[in-house]
C-alpha cells in the first residue's frame, strides 16, 4: 500500500468513524427519548401529572438527534436531493458538478461550524439554561450543532476525494457508473 493510499484510507476511516459514532449516539438518544416519553405518558395516565422537564429535555434531545445525524446522512447520501439536472449530464460532468457542490457545501459547513463553536462555548461558559419548569442546560445541544456540521463537512471532503480518485482511475468508466 502506498503512502498516498494509506492517507486516502485514513480519511475515509476518519469520516466513517466520526459519522457512524455520532449517528450511534443519535440512535441511543432516540431510544432514550422514546422511553422518557412513554414513562411520561404512563405517569400522566396514572396520576394526571407529567414529569417536570420532559418537554424541555425533549426539545434539547431533538436538536442533538438531528445534528449528530448529519454526517451519517451525508455518508449514505440520504439527504433530500433534487437531481433532475444532474441525471441529464454525462457521467464525467455529473461527477464534476457533484464535486463542485460538495466543495462549496463543505466550505460553508466549516465556516458555520467555526461560528457555531463560538456560540456553544459561550453557552457553556454562561451555563445557559432553557427557560421552563426545569433548568435544562442548552450547551449540549449547542455543542452538537458544530460537531454534527463538522462531521458532515468531513464527509463532503471524503466524497470529493472519492470523486477525484474515480475521475483519475484507470478503470474510470466502471467507477463512474457506480457513482
Amino acid at each position: 500500500m502506498t503512502q498516498k493510499s494509506i492517507g486516502e484510507a485514513a480519511l475515509h476511516r476518519l469520516a466513517s468513524a466520526l459519522s457512524g459514532g455520532l449517528a450511534l449516539c443519535a440512535s441511543l438518544l432516540v431510544a432514550a427519548l422514546m422511553c422518557l416519553i412513554v414513562v411520561d405518558v404512563a405517569r400522566r395516565q396514572l396520576t394526571g401529572r407529567s414529569i417536570i422537564g420532559v418537554l424541555e429535555y425533549s426539545e434539547i434531545v431533538m436538536v442533538l438527534i438531528v445534528y449528530l445525524s448529519l454526517g451519517y446522512g451525508q455518508m449514505t447520501r440520504s439527504h433530500v436531493a433534487v437531481d433532475l439536472f444532474l441525471t441529464r449530464l454525462a457521467p464525467k460532468a455529473r461527477i464534476a458538478v457533484d464535486t463542485a457542490v460538495l466543495l462549496t457545501t463543505g466550505l460553508l459547513l466549516l465556516w458555520f461550524a467555526f461560528h457555531a463553536t463560538d456560540s456553544a462555548l459561550s453557552s457553556f461558559e454562561r451555563l445557559e439554561v432553557r427557560p421552563g419548569l426545569a433548568g435544562v442546560p442548552v450547551w449540549p445541544a449547542k455543542l452538537a450543532i458544530p460537531l454534527g456540521v463538522l462531521a458532515m463537512a468531513v464527509q463532503c471532503f471524503a466524497q470529493i476525494h472519492h470523486n477525484i480518485r474515480t475521475m483519475r482511475s484507470p478503470h474510470e468508466e466502471s467507477l463512474i457508473q457506480q457513482s
